[in-house]
């Protein structure tokens, strides 16, 4: 018999019943559940999201470092604190000029549902213009035109499903081996038929490149790096927790860490992001460190919490990081199953009461 605790309002004389439903549902789900199996399926969550903080900063990182015709990053996950699902970054040439950008690093034949996203995202920030205005550029936007980033090998096709449609999206290409960054004006084999003028082929060449000549210019084989943000407010939690094993300090055997160490690293990782939100993540993640075992508190220690490794090293404790969010996302799933199953225990008494009635 499983031991599980029955709800305190159910009745002493349905007690067995429920654990033996509760059994009778727990029994197989646990056997069914391939933890080796979901662990992988974790393990390649962990790459993609890695994956896709890399490609957001080779499109980021030029307008870091300088500003290409005028053009800055202003944030990663713009609308992210309104709960808005929107674009991976925004950039701005300070004179109502603004980029929004998508950066996908995979993306399937069929680019269309991945471009609907985009369009669907595109009405998103139409519709919260006056608070972008306000709250991000600090003057009226004069135009803003929209890009899907992604890597070299998946650019031409996307490019050309994005033209075939005629939408007003440029596409970028990164050649991750290069660190290269490039406009990609690849035309369709064939012209939609809903194109305005004369001459679509020099309409698909327009909605291809930006409106700033000079930007096209400046986005050819444009040199770029990683590194310019790593702390992205809508990236995964076990992504953001990286910032421990950036921001933790060692003596000895010991490795220990802070708030305000972390808080640190968030605030020059995430870029431009006010103190209330910084202070907000901040709490969060250590929150979540202790959640899995990762921090532990530390009274009597040099710094606020312990960083609880058998490693010292920053690669060693991104193993410990890595191995513990899997095993508390294991945790996690199995919980979800428990819960599942006392419903229905709980369900099925209630039945069994019914029919006791008749």
């Amino acid at each position: 018999m499983v031991n599980i605790e029955p709800p305190s309002d159910l009745p002493d004389h349905h007690t067995s019943d429920f654990r033996s439903a509760y059994q009778e549902c727990i029994i197989p789900k646990n056997r069914d559940f391939d933890r080796e199996g979901y662990k992988e399926d974790l393990e390649n969550f962990i790459d993609q999201e890695r994956e896709h903080r890399r490609l957001i900063n080779f499109c980021v990182f030029p307008f870091v470092q300088s500003a290409p015709e005028g053009y800055q990053f202003v944030r990663a996950d713009p609308l992210e604190e309104c709960g808005v699902k929107n674009f991976d970054f925004l950039l701005h040439d300070l004179e109502g000029k603004v980029i929004f950008g998508e950066a996908k690093a995979s993306l399937p034949t069929n680019v269309g549902s991945e471009i609907n996203d985009l369009l669907e995202q595109r009405e998103a920030v139409e519709e919260w213009q006056d608070y972008i205005e306000e709250n991000y550029l600090g003057r009226e936007m004069v135009f803003a035109e929209y890009v899907l980033a992604t890597y070299d090998n998946y650019a031409t096709t996307a490019s050309r499903k994005v033209l075939a449609r005629g939408e007003d999206v440029k596409v970028w290409g990164v050649n991750r081996t290069e660190k290269e960054l490039n406009i990609k004006k690849s035309l369709p084999d064939e012209t939609p038929d809903n194109l305005p003028g004369d001459d679509p082929i020099a309409e698909l060449s327009k909605l291809a490149k930006h409106s700033i000549g000079s930007l096209n210019s400046a986005l050819e084989n444009c040199e770029t790096a990683t590194g310019a943000v790593n702390v992205l407010p809508e990236s995964a939690d076990i992504d953001q927790l990286r910032v421990i094993t950036r921001a933790y300090s060692s003596r000895g055997r010991d490795t220990f860490i802070g708030r305000l160490d972390i808080r640190r690293e968030i605030k020059a990782g995430a870029r431009n992001y006010g103190s209330e939100r910084i202070d907000e993540i901040t709490d969060e993640l250590i929150e979540l460190g202790q959640e899995i075992g990762l921090l532990r508190d530390w009274e009597d220690g040099p710094s606020d919490y312990r960083v609880v490794s058998q490693y010292t090293s920053r690669k060693g404790i991104e193993k410990t990081l890595k191995k513990k969010w899997k095993e508390h996302k294991v945790k996690e799933r199995y919980s979800k199953m428990q819960e599942a199953c006392r419903e229905y225990a709980r369900k099925k008494v209630g039945e069994q009461t019914q029919l006791s009635e008749f």
